[in-house]
């Protein structure tokens, strides 16, 4: 490569950093191709895209060279998630990774609401998802408004949970005609 190729492609590296030095995150931050304009949502099963969306509070001029630690907070605060994580795609995108709270059994208050393995109260309408759970029945019932069930519900669904994941699926055996046994 000629000289003059080299310092070219040196100042096109470097010339930004010497320009605004310190400041080049917040220059960068302000320009409009850094917009964020995509944000793609993954791992959702009761949550929807728009409200994932939603909860990042993003404005019409957020960058993508903002604090994802705080649109994961932000994320994290809804009752179904249990984990984000947020990655930028440059130029104008984001992607969105969220692992939601299964529910593990229905909690009789004395309506039937999911719960999750901690006992959380989880925000799921049994109408528009088919949750095929047990219930559990407990002495009492939480204070309105309890995002935590009290610990005999708890107890129980960390039971419920630990027995789900050590056999994920009943083995069903089908007997052919002619098989004995």
């Amino acid at each position: 490569m000629r000289s003059e190729t080299k310092v070219l492609l040196a100042t096109l590296a470097f010339g930004p950093v010497l320009f605004w030095g310190p400041d080049l995150p917040d220059a960068m931050a302000r320009m409009e191709t850094f917009q964020v304009k995509d944000v793609e949502v993954r791992g959702i099963r009761f949550l929807t895209e728009d409200s994932v969306v939603a909860r990042l509070q993003l404005g019409g001029v957020a960058s993508v060279w903002g604090d994802p630690a705080v649109w994961e907070e932000r994320v994290e605060g809804h009752p179904l998630v249990r984990d984000a994580e947020i990655r930028r795609r440059l130029p104008s995108g984001l992607t969105v990774t969220v692992v939601e709270r299964d529910p593990v059994a229905l909690a009789a208050t004395p309506t039937l609401e999911p719960v999750d393995r901690e006992g959380h109260r989880l925000p799921i309408d049994p109408t528009r998802h088919a949750l095929d759970l047990p219930i559990i029945a407990a002495e009492e019932t939480p204070p309105p408004g309890a995002s935590v069930f009290p610990e005999d519900v708890r107890m129980l669904a960390a039971e419920i949970d630990q027995l789900r994941r050590k056999n994920p699926e009943p083995q069903h055996r089908e007997r052919r005609r002619g098989e004995h046994g």
